[in-house]
């Protein structure tokens, strides 16, 4: 076990830190909101999710979403309609659109407090979203719908939609190399990529994963947080009575025994 952070097939559990941490500033100590830059969606708030859309100039926008007292998720946006769950239930959330100045700097534009009282504690993991993507007539939806035709148990369509992913995706080292070296920068997964070209790193395993399985009614979280040491990205998926951890790139990389009961990961953030 000692070794399994070593060599080049560390890659595939660093590659995630270069994705995700990033130096964030803010701008100054005042700020302006122009709701004539952002429209903000908030009519499936009642489902766990907004839309946001970014309708000003800059190229470079981010948006923060925090329950209160709870956890600080950053975003990138731009002009596409995209969707984002509310991951921590119900409470008051406070969305802030920030565009870029300079460098890492940012200026706050917009910040907007919302009530999310969701109806179904499951829901925030069954739709699409940023990194979740996909739709009733995606290749996710045709290839999940497929292997689970014949199935009625959630389980056994949990475990075909895993066992699929662990059998027909590999670790794209180059890419994720990429990643870690900087030349790869705001990656954000895309599932019907990933499941055409049958390659990826570890959060495009964890993003097809997820949305094969909320394409069959599933819940299933795209979890970012750390396995031993390393950041990573794995799934959660609720098989009707409990949340069971599946890391298919350990699984599909003969790191199997890594994943044990679970308590070698630390889960920061749920998508």
């Amino acid at each position: 076990m000692k070794n399994i952070f070593k060599s080049k097939k560390n890659t595939f559990l660093i590659a995630l830190t270069a994705v995700f941490f990033i130096n964030f500033y803010v701008f100054g100590n005042s700020y302006h909101t122009y709701s004539s830059d952002v429209f903000i969606d908030v009519s499936s708030i009642v489902h766990g999710y907004i839309n946001v859309k970014y309708i000003g100039n800059n190229s470079k926008v981010k948006m923060q979403i925090q329950k209160e007292n709870g956890t600080l998720y950053t975003y990138d946006i731009n002009n596409e309609y995209q969707s984002f769950p509310l991951s921590d239930g119900d409470g008051q959330y406070t969305i802030n659109i920030y565009e870029n100045i300079k460098n890492t700097n940012y200026k706050l534009i917009y910040s907007e407090k919302v009530y999310a009282d969701i109806k179904n504690a499951y829901e925030p993991f069954l739709y699409s979203n940023q990194y979740v993507k996909f739709d009733v007539n995606s290749n996710i939806k045709y290839e999940s719908d497929t292997l689970c035709k014949d199935i009625n148990s959630t389980e056994e369509k949990i475990d075909s939609i895993y066992q699929y992913v662990i059998d027909n995706i590999s670790y794209d080292y180059k890419f994720g190399n990429d990643v870690i070296n900087g030349k790869i920068k705001g990656y954000i997964p895309n599932p019907s990529k990933t499941l055409d070209i049958h390659t990826g790193i570890c959060i495009d395993y964890a993003s097809l994963t997820a949305a094969m399985l909320r394409s069959q009614g599933i819940p299933a979280k795209m979890v970012v947080g750390y396995a031993g040491s390393v950041y990573h990205s794995w799934v959660s998926a609720y098989n009707g009575s409990q949340w069971i951890l599946l890391d298919p790139t350990f699984e599909s990389s003969g790191y199997s025994y890594f994943v044990g009961n679970g308590n070698n990961y630390k889960p920061m953030y749920f998508y």
